[in-house]
């Protein structure tokens, strides 16, 4: 598969450079999950994602840290690298902001996500979001029902997870030291963090006040 993508998007790439038009093509490169790391009827899946936890279909970082790339080499820096998360939420203004759309008019059109150009041409560095949500009820054979949940602030990272007729359970990890997250270092008990996890759960309660309702079988973060 890895082979197949690396020949058909260098096809295009070279399509590109023969019509002239490849330093001034805007190219965004990702992927939608992880790879599959557990099959839909709980066996290992083929997939690797480099240490990091889980694979497609889960909320922890082998879910949905995945790779981001960004080439426009007429207006972008070569080889520039944003270490601050970015989401797919992102491409639309980003891309209304490379059309001509002044950077006012995007803020004005209050997207969820934010355009990437300032941090692209180095304009602006630092986080590009405070905070970033997510969250996915499973339909898989092996976990059908089970909410997830996930909110990333900074290098925090808070996972829920809730199955039907379970309780719910809960982590935080400081993903600048526990990049796998691994529950052996989970933060949740941690006085230290105390003030953190109340302040991300709360965040969670507003986002989530404006997003659509679950459906009514869906079991609720207690």
């Amino acid at each position: 598969m890895m082979d197949q993508l690396d020949i058909r998007i260098g096809e295009v790439l070279e399509k590109l450079k023969e019509k002239g038009i490849d330093d001034n093509t805007l190219i965004i490169f990702a992927s939608d999950n992880g790879g599959v790391s557990m099959r839909q009827n709980g066996l290992p899946g083929p997939g690797y994602n480099g240490g990091l936890r889980d694979g497609k279909w889960s909320a922890f970082e082998g879910g949905i840290r995945v790779p981001f790339i960004i080439s426009w080499p007429a207006v972008y820096p070569v080889g520039k690298t944003i270490t601050h998360s970015v989401s797919f939420l992102d491409i639309t203004p980003t891309l209304l902001r490379a059309a001509g759309y002044s950077g006012d008019s995007v803020k004005n059109l209050k997207f969820d996500g934010v355009d990437l150009h300032p941090w692209l041409t180095g304009k602006q560095n630092g986080p590009v979001h405070d905070i970033l949500f997510w969250r996915y009820i499973s339909d898989m054979n092996y976990d059908s029902g089970t909410i997830k949940y996930a909110v990333l602030k900074g290098n925090l990272k808070y996972n829920y997870l809730r199955a039907p007729g379970m309780p719910g359970v809960e982590y935080l990890f400081d993903l600048s030291k526990n990049r796998g997250e691994d529950s052996a270092q989970c933060l949740t008990g941690n006085p230290d963090y105390a003030k953190d996890l109340v302040a991300i759960k709360l965040a969670l309660n507003k986002w989530e006040a404006a997003m659509m309702p679950l459906p009514a079988e869906t079991p609720g973060r207690d």
